[in-house]
């Protein structure tokens, strides 16, 4: 049987459009089965995006989990804010689904993402 995130794999990136936050809307949404609305963020720095989201009510529906499940969010950065998302594969040693601007739509085990300067800022759950 094929994993529901194989087909969201070499999508392209597309800012707004196809983007780390819309793909983790859409999983959500078509995969999980979670009224997630996706967050217009316009043409706008990851700083501003993040202030952005922590201000939307949106933003009181994640919970924070020691362990990571099967479809949860994967919170990210590069720097001291997060300023990523990915879901979350529990498959194997764990890996995640997430878009990046120049490879599109990818799977990372947890040390790929490490080792490619993503630090894990937390998983978390939507109700």
């Amino acid at each position: 049987m094929r994993h529901w995130a194989s087909s969201y794999l070499g999508k392209e990136y597309i800012k707004g459009k196809q983007d780390c936050w819309s793909i983790f809307c859409d999983v959500q949404n078509s995969v999980f089965n979670k009224n997630v609305e996706e967050i217009l963020f316009g043409d706008i720095d990851s700083l501003a995006a993040r202030k952005h989201f922590l201000n939307n009510p949106l933003r009181q529906r994640f919970k924070e989990v020691t362990m990571p499940v099967e479809g949860c969010a994967v919170f990210m950065s590069k720097g001291q804010y997060t300023s990523h998302i990915g879901t979350y594969i529990a498959k194997g040693e764990g890996k995640v689904l997430h878009a990046v601007e120049k490879d599109g739509t990818i799977i990372q085990t947890i040390t790929e993402l490490k080792n490619h300067g993503w630090n894990i800022t937390g998983f978390y759950i939507l109700e």
